[in-house]
């Protein structure tokens, strides 16, 4: 089990010919191990060692567990199964998840060999570096390629952050290989602040822009736009966390009860550093909040200063995030897979296998979909459509045969498989996708569409069960622009914001959907923003993110987003318009009495979660079983000391500010 483990966490890299996506200069001309001697010799080659980090150590965690953790457990799913076992993906839907919940061990390993691909492209160019100062030509490639490996790494810290909370801090995974067992994990806030700092180098040395993507086709290498963009992301989640007073308490016992004992000693000195980057006074956790949401402001409007000085915009078309081979102007950063690509174990796109309906219109019998018992949960429905609604006709053509609500018809018909919709760029635009949303028999149950590409004769590209060829974003300009509004609240300690450039942003996101826009003289309140935030980026794993966030200073409202979420027994939902009776929903499920089946979702069963229960998914048992530091309760002490009770922590030297270097 250990070898497990550490395969999964601290693996050498291994450099494989991804071809990566419509991007020669992306390609990978290797194979498999090789040496520091033999390949960190050039710009070229130092290139291609961060083009691997684009794909193939995400591609379990992207492909499935992003969407059990951020769609399915935040309620925009429900599943229509009538004998659920245990550690299934129900689970994450019953939040019933344990240490033994279906891929979670193998969405964590997925994000360690993350962690650990990315640290040793950065260990082996520092040894590089050392015996040739100029191998990458110039200090300026030298930089850029330290800055690719550290973002990546810091998108990994975040989500393991965010999703385990205090997790282990591995700067360099060979010092790891084999004492895994005596590291202990790090606090949430630090981890954070670890990945920050990454970033900020990331945003100092990566380019400006990359007009041409360094291709001709979609492919896009990171920039200081994505750097900045990110870096909002991640202060947006400190600055909730020390808004709601956790920020020097995150050492907790594994039942979440934050005592004095557990504090934090350093916490003077976030007062101290965090002042200093943002300028603000800081000498309370309110205060520390406020400090944090402006340098997430800041990030924002650094990384939109950026994405309009350079080639980056929204997409005209909300449809065409799901477009392969598209020039996906909006991705800031996004898995940039290797069109043609059909070898499993190399990693694809696997979106549209993993949650496509199997229908013969969308893969032609070609290839298996697994997501056919999935389907959007009714209060997403609620949310993004009209009941009973005129038919509306989006800005190219479509006909939406519900109302689209604040959605938007555009995203409407980029996100979902509505009833009785024509799919023109789906089934070569021949055949009325009718029973796509479930099957010919059920009158009930939405699918998702988004990411869902077709057939080669509708991409022009070869398309396989396990990779679509698709570009997967993972960081989008629309997601700044509506993370800005939140850290604009947040500044001000807010529930709305009137703010004019808020508005616009708020707007543009709006516009491109297709919804109505919020007037100039207007506001903006949260729970609208949120909402916003929940249809823009469907099934791009983030909702439970956001609920994340709003749990740590406001838990009971937090929550009660969550288990509000049942079925109305008056609500008419797309694909029946009024002819089916909903229940009440009993033992977390759904009951349709039109067809009979049940359908599993968000239930009674939430009921009794906590805050800790909310804030993170137990440790994956086959990692615990080996570090039991996992599930202990946390030694204190001073940080800065290493080797306290046997235990490891990574070791933040306060003195130095964080320097990015």
């Amino acid at each position: 089990m250990k070898n497990n483990i550490i395969s999964g966490f601290f693996l050498s890299i291994a450099f494989v010919s991804l071809l990566t996506s419509c991007n020669d200069k992306l390609n990978v001309d290797s194979t498999y191990l090789v040496s520091e001697d033999a390949y960190y010799t050039s710009y070229a080659n130092t290139r291609s060692a961060t083009a691997a980090l684009y794909s193939y150590p995400w591609a379990v965690f992207e492909n499935y567990f992003d969407v059990y953790y951020g769609d399915l457990r935040a309620g925009n799913s429900l599943s229509k199964q009538s004998n659920v076992s245990a550690n299934s993906t129900m689970d994450y839907i019953f939040w019933n998840t344990t240490s033994l919940a279906s891929q979670m061990a193998d969405g964590w390993n997925s994000l360690y060999a993350v962690v650990a691909q990315s640290s040793n492209v950065i260990v082996s160019m520092e040894r590089s570096e050392e015996k040739n100062p100029d191998f990458c030509g110039t200090e300026e490639n030298l930089r850029i390629c330290y800055g690719e490996a550290r973002f990546i790494r810091a998108v990994a810290y975040w989500y393991l952050a965010d999703i385990w909370h205090d997790v282990l801090i591995i700067e360099d995974p060979e010092n790891y290989t084999l004492d895994f067992q005596s590291i202990a994990p790090s606090p949430y806030e630090d981890v954070l602040e670890y990945a920050a700092r990454d970033l900020r180098y990331a945003a100092q040395y990566l380019p400006d822009d990359e007009t041409a993507g360094e291709g001709t086709a979609c492919s896009r290498r990171l920039t200081k736009a994505s750097a900045y963009g990110m870096l909002s992301r991640i202060y947006c989640s400190m600055a909730a966390y020390a808004r709601g007073g956790w920020f020097s308490n995150s050492l907790s016992s594994s039942t979440g009860s934050s005592t004095t004992e557990n504090q934090n000693p350093h916490k003077s000195e976030y007062y101290t550093y965090y002042a200093s980057l943002s300028g603000l006074g800081v000498s309370t956790d309110a205060e520390l909040g406020k400090a944090l949401y402006q340098l997430a402001l800041n990030a924002a409007d650094n990384c939109i200063s950026y994405a309009d000085a350079g080639s980056y915009s929204l997409l005209s078309d909300y449809e065409d995030i799901s477009l392969v081979g598209h020039k996906q102007t909006e991705e800031l950063f996004a898995m940039q897979y290797a069109i043609g690509w059909e070898t499993y174990s190399y990693g694809g796109n696997r979106k549209q296998s993993s949650w496509g309906f199997n229908n013969q219109y969308l893969v032609n019998g070609l290839f298996g979909a697994n997501g056919g018992s999935y389907y959007m949960s009714l209060s997403l429905l609620e949310d993004m459509l009209t009941p009973n609604a005129p038919d509306s006709t989006d800005t190219n053509g479509h006909t939406i045969l519900v109302g689209a609500g604040e959605s938007g018809v555009d995203r409407v018909y980029g996100s979902l498989f509505t009833k009785g919709e024509y799919y023109d760029r789906l089934a070569n635009g021949m055949v009325q996708l009718s029973g796509i949303y479930g099957s010919l028999s059920t009158s009930i149950g939405v699918q998702i569409r988004k990411f869902m590409v077709g057939i080669e004769a509708d991409t022009g590209y070869p398309v396989y069960q396990y990779n679509s060829g698709l570009s997967q974003p993972m960081l989008r300009l629309a997601d700044v622009y509506l993370m800005r509004v939140e850290a604009s609240m947040g500044l001000n300690d807010a529930t709305s914001t009137s703010d004019a450039t808020d508005i616009t942003l708020f707007n543009k996101v709006r516009a491109r959907a297709g919804g109505s826009a919020i007037s100039d003289d207007g506001s903006i309140s949260f729970s609208t923003l949120l909402k916003e935030r929940r249809m823009e980026l469907l099934w791009e794993g983030l909702y439970m993110h956001d609920l994340l966030r709003y749990s740590f200073y406001d838990y009971t409202d937090a929550k009660q987003l969550l288990v509000s979420q049942d079925c109305y027994s008056s609500y008419t939902c797309v694909g029946n318009r009024g002819d089916s009776t909903l229940t009440t929903p009993t033992e977390a499920e759904y009951t349709i009495a039109t067809d009979g089946y049940t359908y599993t979702g968000l239930g009674d069963n939430r009921r009794s979660i906590t805050n800790w229960t909310f804030w993170r998914l137990d440790y994956p048992k086959e990692s615990s079983d080996i570090n039991t530091y996992l599930t202990s309760t946390p030694k204190n002490g001073d940080y800065q000391t290493v080797g306290i009770g046997g235990l490891r922590y990574y070791s933040f030297d306060w003195s130095s500010q964080f320097n990015a270097d």
